[in-house]
């Protein structure tokens, strides 16, 4: 497995100066880059996503704001374009999200 230090020193062969190189190579020998989120609306109605397994949230009015939010924070989170990250969504559905019972 490759560490930090060895990434930066091949980093800096290879690019010069640039440090960023350096985080690049660690992330994409680590394991596949890939994210869960959990999609949500809460009370305001506001639609929300959740990391499942990364800290990360954010939330957008309309689905395809959410999905642009999405987008952006990985990006930001790997440092790399989202087209190069898994996304995976887990959609709760509408409504009563607590299970009623009656009895008969």
């Amino acid at each position: 497995m490759r560490t930090l230090d060895d990434c930066y020193r091949k980093g800096l062969k290879e690019s010069g100066s640039d440090p960023d190189s350096a985080r690049n190579c660690l992330i994409s020998t680590e394991a596949p880059l890939e994210v869960t989120f959990r999609i949500y609306k809460d009370e305001d109605g506001i639609l929300c996503a959740t990391g499942l397994d990364r800290r990360l949230y954010t939330f957008g009015k309309t689905y395809n704001k959410l999905i642009k939010n999405i987008n952006d924070i990985v990006e930001l989170f790997f440092g790399v374009p989202y087209t190069q990250v898994t996304i995976n969504l887990k959609i709760e559905a509408q409504g009563n999200s607590s299970p009623e019972t009656s009895t008969g």
